[in-house]
C-alpha cells in the first residue's frame, strides 16, 4: 500500500506481495511465525536489470506485542513491513573488506547451483581459481533461508606468518 521512496520504487506501489509462491511463503511464515522472515531469491519488480534480489518482511499486528498463537497473529495481522534488496549491492561491499584476498559465493537454498545464485564476486569461477586456492563451504540460515556461501583465496592472498614460522615447523617437523 505504500513505499518509500516512491519514485524509485513505482513498480511496487500497490503490488500485491502474494502474486508469487516465494513472497507469499515468507509473508505467511512471518505472519504466522512473528518473525521476521526473508523471500528465496526473486526478481525485483523495480529493478531494471533484473538481478536476483530477496525481501525481509516483518508482520505488523493490531496489538502492542506478537500475539502469542498462530491463530490470534492471522487475526491480528494488519501487514507487513518489508525492505528489498539487490544481492549486489547488499554484498558488494563485503569485497571491500578481504581487499582482493578472498572471494565468495552466495547462493539461495543449501547447494551451489548457478540457477540459485544470488552474488558472485567477479573471481568466482571454480575453472579459474589458483591451484593452491584454499575453499570452504559454509551454510547460513537466517530469517527462514539458508543460504550456501562458498569461501576461496584469490591468487593475491598470502597466508599469514613471520619469518620464524618456517624454521619453527622445520624444526619440529623433523
Amino acid at each position: 500500500k505504500f513505499i518509500a521512496p516512491e519514485e524509485r520504487n513505482l513498480a511496487a506501489v500497490g503490488l500485491d506481495i502474494g502474486f508469487e509462491k516465494n513472497r507469499r511463503a515468507a509473508a505467511e511464515r512471518a505472519r504466522d511465525t512473528g518473525k521476521p522472515s526473508l523471500t528465496k531469491s526473486i526478481q525485483l519488480v523495480q529493478d531494471n536489470k533484473k538481478m536476483p534480489g530477496f525481501l525481509m518482511l516483518i508482520p505488523v499486528y493490531e496489538t502492542r506485542n506478537t500475539p502469542p498463537t498462530i491463530t490470534e497473529r492471522r487475526e491480528a495481522l494488519l501487514g507487513w513491513v518489508y525492505a528489498p534488496f539487490i544481492g549486489a549491492n547488499f554484498l558488494d561491499g563485503l569485497t571491500q573488506i578481504s581487499k582482493g584476498h578472498l572471494g565468495f559465493a552466495v547462493y539461495d537454498g543449501p547447494d551451489i547451483n548457478k540457477d540459485n545464485l544470488i552474488y558472485a564476486t567477479e573471481d568466482t569461477n571454480s575453472n579459474s581459481l589458483p591451484s593452491d586456492s584454499i575453499t570452504e563451504t559454509s551454510h547460513l540460515k537466517i530469517a527462514g533461508q539458508e543460504w550456501t556461501i562458498f569461501w576461496f583465496t584469490t591468487s593475491e592472498f598470502t597466508p599469514p606468518s613471520d619469518r620464524y614460522t618456517s624454521t619453527l615447523l622445520g624444526i619440529f617437523g623433523m
